[in-house]
């Protein structure tokens, strides 16, 4: 487990790249690992970046194939970087 505080944030979206280890500085196997944001004064919420895989529309809505992360519409894309 590793703690990151990242101090005083201004409201919006921001990038963090964890270095793969932990608390000690030691490398973590390979994997897939979550993580948790947390605020003393507001509501924070943390995204998932993840890769585009195709595009399809059914019916009218408009959808990206995120791969493992599965399908989400536009209205949940929050920043294509």
């Amino acid at each position: 487990m590793k703690t990151v505080n990242l101090g005083s944030q201004t409201a919006g979206a921001h990038a963090y790249s964890w270095d793969g280890t932990d608390d000690a500085g030691t490398a973590v196997a390979e994997g897939s690992y979550s993580f948790t944001v947390s605020s003393s004064s507001t509501t924070a919420t943390a995204l998932k970046y993840a890769e585009v895989y195709g595009v399809s529309n059914s019916n009218g809505t408009t959808q990206l194939n995120l791969g493992l992360s599965g399908n989400v519409t536009l209205d949940k894309i929050k920043q294509i970087i």
